[in-house]
């Protein structure tokens, strides 16, 4: 974090515009009696400043571990019931068929991630649309 002391308006427009430019984040704005401070960190939590050439660099594989993979557990885990014998065995083989690759597109989706994603809403799950009697529908 970087922590920048201003006095007028103006000047902290200025730091802004020019912090921005560079991939910070205002992190926070401070009213002190020492004085007015803006507080800079990186783009996200994953990323390091490197401090070489000035450029950030984004650790996907923390992210994924992070955020992507628990979302994708989650998501595994709402559809566990569907794999259970009882449920399984009332399902159609196409039925059945779609429930099993859904649930392995889930599993692919570290693999398949793009660097230019850093957020996990930016991820694109694969979805499954279901009516009332938990079974599948074309889309």
């Amino acid at each position: 974090m970087i922590t920048i002391k201003y006095e007028t308006q103006t000047e902290a427009d200025q730091i802004t515009t020019e912090y921005l430019g560079k991939g910070y984040r205002v992190a926070e704005i401070r009213n002190h009696v020492d004085g007015d401070f803006l507080v800079f960190g990186p783009p996200t939590k994953y990323h390091t400043l490197n401090e070489i050439n000035e450029s950030w660099t984004f650790d996907e594989d923390q992210w994924i571990d992070k955020e992507v993979r628990p979302e994708r557990n989650e998501k595994l885990q709402e559809t566990d019931y569907m794999m259970l014998y009882d449920n399984r065995s009332q399902l159609s083989v196409n039925d059945l068929k779609r429930w099993t690759d859904y649930r392995q597109a889930l599993r692919d989706v570290p693999a398949n991630i793009s660097t230019k994603i850093s957020s996990p809403i930016d991820v694109q799950w694969p979805s499954l649309l279901v009516n009332e009697n938990n079974l599948t529908q074309e889309r």
